[in-house]
């Protein structure tokens, strides 16, 4: 079958290859019904990525894993329902005359079963799930209504270098589209 898989489809002589991922579970070591073993089939296919081929064994450690990303999944649409996470900002410096010339948005989550979780865990996982709109629209509001006060405080401090009032602000973004 995997000879059949590897070679590619030629239509309208546009080269086709096949994707495919395959993932095992042993009967009845990893599952003693159809269901069970094809949910730790699923967890094993799931784990294959581009770099490591295309079969994967289902594990235990695939199972733990697979158990902890559905608790963060479940946290994290907790959390963003009750709007948990939160954001820095991170300047960027023209290191020519070393003025502030804007910031990054760095999403951040500390959860309190959790504590602090990596972006690289928890923005995956938001976008395999579909989360990642709820997120992306949580960050957005956090952000144009960040406070007037903390502006001026930003502004002060010299962390921002270009100051400028949220009334102002749509206008300048679409005037840069």
């Amino acid at each position: 079958m995997q000879q059949v898989l590897d070679h590619s489809i030629v239509v309208s002589k546009v080269d086709f290859r096949h994707h495919y991922k395959i993932g095992s579970a042993l009967y009845p070591s990893q599952g003693e019904d159809f269901v069970k073993l094809y949910q730790n089939a699923t967890i094993a296919s799931n784990s294959v990525t581009y770099s490591s081929g295309t079969w994967a064994p289902f594990t235990s450690k695939l199972a733990s894993n697979h158990i902890h990303q559905l608790k963060v999944i479940t946290l994290l649409t907790d959390d963003i329902q009750n709007e948990k996470l939160y954001f820095d900002i991170q300047p960027q410096v023209n290191l020519s005359n070393n003025n502030i010339v804007g910031g990054e948005v760095l999403l951040r989550w500390h959860n309190k079963a959790l504590g602090q979780v990596s972006p690289g865990e928890f923005i995956p996982l938001a976008e395999q799930t579909g989360l990642i709109y709820k997120l992306t629209y949580m960050v957005i509001e956090k952000v144009f209504h960040c406070s007037r006060s903390t502006l001026d405080r930003a502004c002060r401090s010299n962390l921002i270098n270009q100051c400028f009032s949220i009334r102002s602000l749509p206008r300048r973004l679409c005037s840069s589209c």
